[in-house]
């Protein structure tokens, strides 16, 4: 073949190629547009999974100081019952769990106290308090008795807050 019929199908060759390259990079950039959107949401993403992860940090260290803080809640009761008067000895103890859900319950004793001074128990719970241990008062009943003026029946029942047995 002479030179002169191979440069028009050259020339054909070469403007084919320069089209497909052309529609190539108009390709790629449009694919460059559609990626970058893309990437700016899995950006967005990831900052919204790094912001629950440092709240699930949290959430767990909060949980683990509140345990540490409520471990051992049984033996804060003592001290609160040293208190009282050698007259006023809990004559029965009850105790019960209430679940919370979430890996926490409330642990509430009842003490009874039979035939005790009422003014006398009203000031072992204000001592009680005094004492800031996690026990809180949850409820009290006061029943006279028919024998002693002044005196009666009294149950206590107190709660704290602690990790699910």
């Amino acid at each position: 073949m002479s030179e002169h019929k191979r440069l028009p199908i050259l020339s054909l060759l070469a403007l084919a190629i320069w089209v497909i390259g052309v529609s190539w990079s108009a390709r790629t950039w449009r694919q460059l547009g559609e990626a970058q959107a893309r990437w700016g949401e899995r950006r967005a993403q990831l900052a919204v999974m790094r912001g629950l992860a440092e709240e699930d940090a949290a959430y767990g260290a909060a949980q683990a100081q509140a345990r540490a803080m409520c471990s051992g809640t049984a033996d804060l009761l003592t001290p609160m019952l040293a208190l009282c008067p050698p007259a006023m000895r809990a004559d029965e103890s009850r105790e019960r769990v209430e679940p919370l859900g979430d890996g926490w319950a409330w642990r509430v004793r009842e003490l009874v106290f039979e035939d005790v001074p009422i003014d006398a128990a009203m000031g072992l719970v204000d001592d009680a308090e005094r004492l800031s241990t996690p026990w809180r008062l949850r409820g009290c009943e006061i029943r006279a008795s028919a024998h002693t003026a002044g005196n009666g029946q009294i149950t206590l029942a107190l709660g704290t807050l602690q990790p699910a047995p």
